[in-house]
């Protein structure tokens, strides 16, 4: 039984988790004009749309406010992977990854 409660509580938490790195692609694609590949915009464009930003919405942000939320989204996905991948680090802000630290300069 908990394991199957282990299992459902991932796969729902990991839809949130995918939707925030949807978001943070979105916004780091098109304030550093990265090319997202023509299969995936289109899907990418529903997800945003499902979360609540229309694309005249995202579009009007000027491009130093979208590379601010992408850089956060993109430190925080990856300090949530560091935790998983180095439990042993002690508590408190000492990263040391050059994305995590450029991205939290960048925020």
């Amino acid at each position: 039984m908990i394991f199957e409660k282990l299992m459902s509580s991932a796969q729902r938490y990991n839809v949130s988790l995918e939707a925030l790195a949807v978001l943070g692609t979105k916004l780091r694609a098109d304030s550093e004009q990265l090319t997202i590949a023509p299969s995936l915009a289109p899907l990418i464009d529903r997800v945003v749309e499902a979360l609540g930003f229309s694309p005249a919405e995202l579009a009007a942000l000027p491009d130093q406010q979208r590379r601010a939320v992408a850089a956060m989204i993109r430190s925080f996905l990856r300090q949530a992977a560091e935790m998983l991948e180095q439990p042993e680090q002690a508590p408190g802000w000492s990263y040391h990854d050059a994305v995590i630290l450029q991205s939290q300069g960048r925020a």
